[in-house]
């Protein structure tokens, strides 16, 4: 037999989980009874944007950018679209993606941002390799100097000009010694 008690307890509990049919103002249907947190957005990997920049400063292809640093192009490509490779087959592409990156754009700013002068200059047989040969070789210092050796000849064609007038027989002449 159900008591009185019983149907006076499940008469409350009815009334506190009855959901309103009817609609008080105006309500959106999709409303989540919840708040999710706003979504910032975040700033591209930094292999992403390294690679981006090697190609604007120098206007290489995927795969001349994956023979200097020693990846693949597909590699290149993935990093281009966004997605970064989690195991790729050279581990040490990024510290060669980092170093290419700095020689790079400091040749890009000495070329005042020119594209085709800082290509030149990277490509520059001098006294033996390039620097993209000297960086694909992993010798950043050396293709630093072939680069800036490029923009700036040796001076084995040009007179050395003094501070100081020469004399009839070819010496220097030093206007505060006595005669």
């Amino acid at each position: 037999m159900v008591s009185l008690a019983m149907t006076e307890q499940f008469a409350i509990s009815l009334d506190q989980t009855h959901i309103p049919t009817t609609l008080i103002g105006r309500a959106d249907l999709f409303a989540l009874p919840y708040r999710l947190p706003d979504i910032e957005p975040q700033p591209p990997p930094e292999a992403v944007r390294l690679v981006r920049e090697i190609q604007l400063a120098t206007g290489w292809s995927a795969r001349t950018l994956g023979d200097v640093i020693g990846t693949t192009h597909p590699t290149i490509r993935a990093l281009q679209r966004g997605r970064v490779a989690i195991a790729p087959r050279n581990r040490d592409y990024q510290r060669r993606l980092r170093s290419t990156y700095e020689i790079i754009t400091r040749i890009h700013a000495l070329t005042g941002r020119d594209v085709t002068r800082t290509n030149a200059a990277l490509r520059y047989l001098g006294d033996g390799l390039s620097a993209v040969e000297l960086i694909a070789a992993d010798r950043p210092s050396d293709a630093y100097l072939a680069a800036l050796r490029a923009l700036r000849p040796s001076s084995r064609d040009r007179r050395i000009v003094g501070s100081r007038p020469l004399g009839p027989r070819g010496r220097t002449v030093d206007p505060f010694a006595e005669e």
